[in-house]
């Protein structure tokens, strides 16, 4: 079973927690793409026109539409991306309820003309100012991982400025943005000036080549070089949040089990999979994506991360989004080769499944013999 069922580019949207389809979805066309985007333009002179006072007033109601309704779309986030009411609603549904408060209590501030002066007596009869002018129509790729809060978040600032906005979602999550638009729509938003693109990856390098006047980006390193070099070639605005490596420095003072504790529940919390590194002869590197003690000048037991990970239970931990993550997860979890101490036996991820698409916490380490980050070590 995959989450992903194309028939005709028909894309389906899942609960990774059951596997229950919730709704299926026809893929937008390139045509499709160019006529929302078109729409969008034209749309989009009179949503500038309407002034800063008119658009926070109509993001102030969003504001209050969202906070009423805040539990219902933590329940949608939650059967769509599989991830529990209480992140759903701090990490998604409070971070837009503050990002709309923000815009709408310094729109005036950021967006207003800002006096630029200057010091030549050759100018000295001249003004200059600072205006800030707003792009036109504004597309958005957002993924899966956070399916409301960085869409929405891209979008309040993007509307308040006076563009107009073309979001395509992720195939895996797409209606969380959907339930966004209506919010907006319900707002006072113009159906125009906020519209929704459901479809895969086409549909999403169709919103790329066609007229918008800059995009935003939020995906993987790969997808975002392909962007780029497509943007370079008309020399398109682009912003690109990629994956990568983030860092977590602990100093040696530090409590290494509050510190250990928190890095777990990260990556427990907001992450697909959870997988540690260490080596305790130096320091800890925790995947979070890296978990780092320095300097480290005593040596240091790694209990702390193996109790804290055994702490939460198989019914504790949200599923993978999707099959194919689910099957990158376990594929990390490599058996120990021949030579590796015995000591440090391996455990394969799939014994450890009693739910669909769920994961057991997994420590990953160093063999004590080779050094080889080789084995994994479910904690269960």
């Amino acid at each position: 079973m995959t989450n992903i069922q194309a028939v005709d580019r028909r894309i389906a949207s899942v609960n990774p927690a059951s596997g229950e389809v919730l709704k299926e979805f026809e893929s937008a066309s390139e045509s499709e793409v160019q006529a929302v985007v078109l729409r969008a333009r034209a749309a989009q002179p009179a949503w500038k026109e309407l002034g800063v006072r008119k658009r926070v007033a109509i993001l102030l109601g969003f504001l209050r539409i969202l906070h009423e309704r805040k539990s219902e779309i933590a329940r949608l986030i939650t059967s769509e991306a599989g991830k529990p009411v209480v992140e759903a609603l701090l990490t998604e549904v409070l971070v837009v309820l503050d990002a709309a408060r923000f815009c709408v209590e310094n729109a005036y501030a950021i967006l207003r003309d800002q006096p630029v002066p200057h010091r030549n007596l050759a100018m000295k009869t001249k003004s200059g100012r600072l205006v800030r002018e707003s792009y036109g129509v504004i597309g958005i790729i957002s993924p899966w991982n956070y399916p409301f809060s960085i869409p929405a978040t891209e979008t309040l600032a993007a509307l308040v400025a006076g563009n107009a906005v073309v979001l395509k979602p992720s195939e895996l999550t797409p209606q969380c943005s959907l339930r966004l638009a209506e919010l907006l729509h319900e707002a006072g938003v113009p159906e125009d000036v906020f519209q929704v693109v459901v479809g895969d990856g086409s549909t999403g390098a169709a919103l790329v080549n066609a007229k918008i006047d800059k995009l935003v980006f939020t995906g993987s390193v790969s997808t975002g070089k392909r962007i780029a070099q497509a943007a370079a070639a008309r020399l398109l605005p682009v912003v690109l949040e990629l994956g990568g490596k983030d860092p977590m420095i602990v100093l040696d003072d530090a409590d290494v089990d509050v510190a250990s504790s928190a890095a777990v529940w990260e990556r427990l919390s907001t992450r697909v999979r959870l997988v540690f590194r260490w080596n305790a002869a130096t320091c800890i590197g925790v995947s979070i994506r890296a978990f780092w003690i320095w300097p480290c000048k005593r040596p240091r037991s790694c209990g702390s991360e193996t109790a804290w990970i055994r702490k939460p239970t198989l019914g504790h931990l949200f599923p993978s989004v999707s099959c194919e993550l689910w099957n990158r997860t376990s594929k990390m979890h490599w058996r120990g080769k021949r030579g590796c101490s015995p000591v440090e036996s391996v455990c394969m991820i799939s014994a450890r499944i009693s739910m669909h698409l769920r994961c057991s916490p997994t420590l990953r380490t160093r063999c004590s013999s080779c050094g080889k980050k080789l084995l994994a070590r479910c904690c269960r």
